[in-house]
């Protein structure tokens, strides 16, 4: 889908025959939006991952509402027309989410992202206040994170995260709405599939551009105190994390020309694919001022390098287009592996050329489809039942993990898979979706993996910093056993110092989360004989 800010109108855009398509009737035009400003109006669009079923969209629209801007996240329901377009359900109508602050001259954010386990981020920006972004009473300045309901509980049309940094505070003024803050205006974020990283291209003030890290619930990207390269934290701020990669308006930005003091950050999207070579798991940006697209390396392939300025780690970028047209890119999002950009009139794609064409795809007339299993703590895992259906929804094949089912070239098929005992699914590798029974059709050999959780062993919280007591509850291990509970494979001090599980192989315990890095720590407990593990995420201070 293609939204216009202004008009409201959000488009359907099929590709048919090797080409985008615009679909002739508009999926649906968002009545009442505040459009005073080049960042008001339609801000922010994301898809149901679980679309195929649930056929809902979600917007970002700022509104007038008693005299007073607001921002709302608003959700519509799609159906197929008689001529089969995909249109908004008007029986159904508009739904509201989430109402935030907005503000009339711009500065609103309203980007939009689902994770893999159907939770909803949302950027607010700080709207000019220079104050709101660490105040935890108001939604400015922040990234949120909501689940959103079918229907109302108690007339709100999403749930809290139990794993929200605040969402079990004491305190009635804090937003529990809130995953991480001290943003000045992200327009565009993305969270990677694959890695789980959530990276937010934060606009900035006078004289810096730069990535915010909020892969850890809770961070803090330290505006208002700070708005660049990081130094320390001299002000002490609470769970500050400083930002991954900076830039400097000077020397970069246009002295003439129509994007002249235009500088922002735009666009945010993680890669993974081939069609670009070496640049597998990078976040692709651009500036909406000085008209190009750069892509941030993983630092898994590419570690930070100390930047001479400031003294600190930055993330390695190599450019990779310069003299786009004024005013782009304005957003961007990865399809069928390759890039595509919005400028102001077009919809684009970024082609690969170093001389030759990318290195040819070798089909398949049958094709092996694999189905591997592992555990969310990346531990394998075997013996998962899978079916194979067909259109008809007629068994095909069926087996155990990891599992390898020939199938026909290009023809849709239905896979499914099973938890046993303590695993349950979670999510698929590539795409990220809680789907299952998931549709696929291939034209390559290709493998998929499903993600479990264990069940078995679970923490209670599950992230937090270090010090803090965490409630540790087991099951199914063998009864009247010693347990040993471990934290990145050192033993652990617990309450009781002696674990021994019950007549029914249970077991609670709790212990103090030790100093170490910030991000995920395997957490492992066992009787001897059974062994379960579980991350605890580590957050900073």
């Amino acid at each position: 889908m293609v939204a216009e800010k202004n008009s409201g109108n959000v488009f359907v855009v099929k590709y048919t025959n090797g080409q985008f398509v615009k679909q002739s009737v508009p999926f649906v035009t968002i009545p009442n939006l505040q459009t005073g400003f080049e960042d008001n109006g339609l801000l922010g669009m994301a898809m149901d991952p679980n679309w195929v079923n649930s056929k809902l969209v979600y917007f970002y629209v700022t509104r007038t509402v008693s005299g007073s801007v607001v921002g709302e996240v608003i959700r519509y329901h799609g159906i197929t027309d008689g001529s089969g377009n995909i249109v908004a359900d008007t029986s159904v109508g508009e739904k509201i989410v989430l109402t935030a602050p907005g503000f009339p001259s711009g500065h609103n954010g309203g980007c939009l992202k689902f994770d893999s386990a159907g939770n909803l981020y949302i950027t607010i920006s700080e709207e000019w206040t220079f104050t709101g972004a660490q105040d935890l009473t108001t939604l400015k300045g922040k990234m949120l994170r909501i689940t959103p309901l079918a229907s109302p509980v108690n007339g709100q049309l999403y749930s809290i995260p139990s794993t929200n940094p605040f969402a079990s505070s004491s305190d009635p003024n804090i937003k529990k709405e809130i995953w991480g803050y001290g943003i000045r205006n992200v327009f565009t974020f993305d969270i990677d599939s694959k890695t789980g990283k959530i990276y937010a291209s934060d606009v900035g003030y006078n004289a810096w551009e730069k990535i915010d890290d909020f892969t850890v619930v809770g961070s803090n990207a330290g505006w208002p105190n700070y708005e660049g390269p990081p130094y320390g934290n001299p002000q002490n701020l609470a769970r500050y994390t400083p930002p991954i990669y900076w830039y400097p308006h000077d020397g970069i930005k246009p002295l003439t020309g129509t994007s002249r003091n235009n500088e922002a950050i735009q666009g945010a999207a993680f890669y993974h694919g081939t069609y670009y070579p070496n640049l597998d798991g990078a976040y692709f940006f651009g500036d909406y001022g000085v008209n190009f697209i750069s892509a941030l390396l993983p630092s898994s392939t590419a570690p930070p390098q100390i930047d001479q300025a400031s003294g600190y780690p930055i993330g390695q970028v190599v450019p990779i287009y310069y003299g786009l047209p004024g005013f782009s890119p304005i957003n961007m999002a990865l399809w069928n592996g390759k890039l595509y950009f919005i400028d102001f009139s077009s919809l684009n794609v970024l082609n690969y050329d170093n001389g030759s064409s990318p290195p040819p795809v070798t089909k398949c007339v049958t094709c092996q489809l694999s189905i591997i299993t592992q555990l969310t703590t990346g531990d394998d895992l075997t013996g998962m039942y899978t079916q194979l259906r067909d259109q008809s929804n007629t068994i095909v094949s069926t087996g155990f993990s990891p599992v390898t089912f020939n199938v026909t070239n290009a023809t849709q098929y239905t896979i499914t898979v099973e938890g046993y005992k303590n695993h349950v699914f979670d999510h698929w590798l590539d795409t990220g979706s809680t789907v299952n029974p998931r549709s696929i059709s291939i034209t390559t050999n290709t493998q998929i993996t499903a993600i479990y959780r264990d069940t078995a062993l679970v923490l209670s919280p599950s992230a937090g910093i270090a010090g803090i007591t965490v409630t540790v509850t087991g099951t199914t291990y063998l009864a009247n056993h010693a347990i040993t509970l471990t934290y990145d494979g050192t033993v652990l001090v617990t309450n009781p110092a002696t674990i021994t599980s019950s007549s029914s192989g249970g077991f609670s315990a709790t212990f103090k989360v030790p100093l170490s890095s910030v991000g995920p720590h395997r957490v492992q407990a066992t009787d001897g004989t059974n062994v379960h593990p579980a991350l605890f995420t580590l957050t900073s201070n």
